[in-house]
């Protein structure tokens, strides 16, 4: 019993050394690795930015740095626990299976597969020709960690990973009666929403939100999470396209929005062609016409363009209409929710369907992948449709 409830933890904390990564891994996977041997963690690690140390070269480099002298004797024979298979192709970083096996390890075990071509049990395979034990042991919080990543690995996909954010308060309201918003969320909810910028291909927002909101929807970089500053200079970040559906054609190209994105970042979607498309000034913007977003299979259709465009990562910010009506649609792969601690009483809310439902059963029910505490007063919860 003891020995399973240690297997339990090490376990745990293999996927909690990931979950630290997540905001910044990018487009790698989530991946945390927890050394032990003799019942002792020896040396623990976690994927902290594409390019640099996997998971488990992190440990064994922290292993190395912190025994110089002894680490190859400490980590002979040790049990390596891994939260996804150790990877075996030479990329901007050496094979994890290869390091594993070239340190003598006596077993690693392994919380999820990896299906990518590039891996699918060639790690194992590696570690097997070694003599080293391997053991398959399926968590699903760690699979679920890293969904993003393998739904973006499908090249087939019709539409881009489209990631909803929302940050509201305990009773799911974004703003108050007369529109102040500032600030429901916390300084940390919002430095991890500039990583999820980061990380998207486009964001996706309404002319209304623009307008009412003045929203700028700019990446600041003093803003970023510290995990990706450590990695990340401010000359090497580049902003995401941002996405603005105008069906009523409000848009003056005046908007405090334009002042923070390059005109050629700039796709413009619309019922009728826009009188911007003709403006000397967005010449390299991108015009989409001929589209209302307002009707379920014209916003399936408008997200379809934007693949084409190359957008596969499209993280979308915007008012409760046009959420609402992605989610109502199912037109979705996550919804990012950061809550606060804080009650609204009255204001406008963050979710509200419009079609009511007679049966609980028929209601949308969402699969909770993970979560995260970010500060004493947010929590993040990531959800999957």
């Amino acid at each position: 019993m003891f020995e399973q409830q240690l297997e339990n933890l090490y376990q745990d904390l293999a996927y909690k050394l990931a979950l630290q990564g997540k905001i910044s891994c990018y487009p790698n996977p989530a991946v945390g690795c927890l050394i032990v041997k003799d019942q002792q963690i020896i040396s623990l690690g976690f994927h902290k930015f594409a390019g640099t140390a996997h998971a488990e070269r992190a440990a064994v480099l922290s292993l190395k740095e912190r025994y110089p002298e002894t680490w190859q004797d400490l980590i002979k024979g040790a049990t390596a626990y891994v939260t996804l298979e150790p990877c075996a192709h030479f990329g901007r970083t050496p094979p994890c299976a290869n390091l594993l096996a070239d340190c003598q390890v006596k077993k690693v075990v392994y919380l999820s597969a990896d299906s990518t071509d590039k891996v699918n049990g060639k790690g194992v395979a590696i570690l097997e020709r070694a003599g080293i034990q391997v053991e398959f042991v399926p968590s699903a919080k760690c699979e679920k960690l890293n969904q993003d990543f393998f739904a973006l690995q499908q090249q087939e996909r019709e539409l881009p990973f489209i990631k909803i954010k929302i940050g509201a308060s305990l009773d799911s309201k974004v703003a108050l009666p007369n529109g102040n918003s500032k600030w429901i969320t916390s300084p940390e909810a919002r430095s991890y929403v500039q990583g999820l910028r980061w990380q998207a291909d486009a964001i996706l927002a309404s002319a209304k939100t623009v307008i009412v909101d003045k929203a700028k929807y700019n990446l600041r970089y003093a803003e970023f999470p510290q995990i990706i500053q450590e990695h990340l200079a401010p000359e090497e970040v580049i902003s995401p396209k941002l996405v603005l559906l105008d069906n009523s054609q409000q848009l003056t190209g005046s908007e405090e929005v334009f002042a923070h994105h390059k005109r050629e970042d700039i796709v413009i979607v619309s019922c009728q062609p826009h009188p911007l498309a003709s403006a000397k000034e967005f010449a390299p913007s991108k015009f989409i016409s001929g589209f209302d977003s307002h009707k379920p299979e014209q916003l399936k259709e408008i997200l379809k363009q934007l693949k084409a465009l190359g957008i596969n990562n499209l993280l979308v910010e915007t008012g409760s209409s046009l959420t609402n009506a992605l989610i109502e649609n199912r037109l979705f792969d996550q919804l990012h929710y950061f809550m606060a601690p804080k009650v609204l009483g009255s204001g406008l809310e963050a979710l509200r369907q419009e079609v009511e439902q007679t049966q609980i059963a028929d209601c949308l029910q969402l699969n909770l992948l993970y979560s995260q505490e970010l500060s004493e007063d947010n929590l993040y919860l990531v959800y999957a449709k």
